[in-house]
């Protein structure tokens, strides 16, 4: 055989063994593409299905305090998108100062009256609480305003529902009512029932 042509033959299957190895490598570049877009598709879906919000409202009446407390229990922080109180006619309230009496909804020397609207505000998993009312005593145990005050608030709140509408951090919207009947039963147990 002549030198040109075991070279030219040499060359023709260097030629082959390249271009197979050039179309292999496209191949399987794509199938490892695919297969790392699926990972990362499984990835995003556990993440997903792992937050799991939960909202909470804690309603709390003691002697000296009232209290509306927003609870983020659940596995991942929740934005607030909708946030209002309403009636049994379902007339809407932002805020309640708008609800409760005039005369008591303004804090004065022997009592704190505050509230929150929180749209907007992300409260974090588990640890994420947020007072959206406080009624408390400043002053003497025996102050008949506070008492008088509190039996007002009490009557005006239990007539309302709380809705919250929230997002997780992928935009996915629930939404969760609370009624604040409790308010209502408080103030029928300190008043006999009046």
């Amino acid at each position: 055989m002549d030198t040109d042509l075991i070279l030219s033959m040499t060359s023709i299957f260097a030629l082959i063994i390249s271009t197979a190895s050039i179309v292999f490598t496209i191949i399987h570049g794509k199938r490892q593409t695919k297969h790392n877009e699926d990972s990362i598709k499984q990835q995003k879906e556990h993440n997903m299905n792992s937050v799991k919000l939960l909202c909470d409202i804690r309603l709390q009446s003691k002697n000296d305090r009232l209290s509306i407390v927003l609870r983020s229990v659940g596995t991942g922080p929740m934005t607030i998108k909708k946030f209002y109180y309403y009636d049994k006619k379902d007339k809407k309230y932002g805020r309640l100062p708008e609800v409760l009496s005039k005369e008591h909804s303004k804090s004065n020397e022997s009592y704190r009256c505050t509230w929150l609207s929180p749209l907007n505000i992300t409260l974090e998993a588990s640890t994420g609480n947020l007072d959206l009312f406080v009624f408390e005593r400043r002053g003497d145990e025996s102050d008949e305003c506070f008492k008088e005050s509190k039996l007002r608030h009490l009557k005006d709140l239990g007539e309302l529902t709380v809705f919250v509408g929230f997002e997780d951090v992928y935009g996915r919207r629930f939404e969760y009512e609370k009624s604040l009947e409790f308010f209502k039963r408080m103030y029928e147990k300190a008043t006999g029932g009046v």
